[in-house]
C-alpha cells in the first residue's frame, strides 16, 4: 500500500506541469497574436494616410494645377507628405507615416483643359 501512495502524487505534478507549459505557450501566442494585429493596423491606417494625400493633391490640383506638394500634413493621428512631379502629366507620390509605419502611394495623372484624368494608382515600396 505504501509503494503506491507515491504513484498519484507524480501523476499530479506531471499533469500540473503539462498544464502550465499549455498555459504559457496559449500566452504566449495571444501576446504574438495581438502585436502583429497592432502592426498590420498601423500599417492600413499608414496607408489610408497616404490615399488622403493622393485624394487632397488631386483636389489641390484641380484648383491650381502648378500645385507641387507639401510636407508633414496632418492626417488623424499620422502625417503625410505629398510631392506632385510634371507638367501635364503629373506624377503624385504621397508618404503616410503612422506609428513609424510608412506607406507609399503614387499616382500617374493628366490635366487637359482642367480636366483631371488618374492613369494609374498603385502603392510602392
Amino acid at each position: 500500500m505504501k509503494k503506491n501512495s507515491g504513484h498519484i502524487l507524480v501523476i499530479l505534478l506531471f499533469f500540473m506541469v503539462l498544464a502550465v507549459t499549455v498555459i504559457t505557450a496559449s500566452v504566449s501566442l495571444m501576446i504574438l497574436t495581438s502585436s502583429s494585429t497592432n502592426l498590420f493596423i498601423s500599417g492600413n491606417q499608414a496607408r489610408e494616410i497616404a490615399e488622403a494625400g493622393i485624394e487632397n493633391a488631386l483636389i489641390r490640383l484641380l484648383r491650381d494645377p502648378n500645385y507641387s506638394g507639401e510636407n508633414d500634413l496632418t492626417v488623424g493621428n499620422g502625417s503625410v507628405d505629398i510631392t506632385v512631379m510634371g507638367a501635364s502629366s503629373k506624377t503624385i507620390t504621397a508618404t503616410g507615416e503612422l506609428d513609424n509605419r510608412i506607406k507609399k502611394i503614387e499616382v500617374q495623372a493628366n490635366i487637359n483643359n482642367n480636366i483631371l484624368t488618374i492613369s494609374s494608382f498603385k502603392e510602392i515600396n
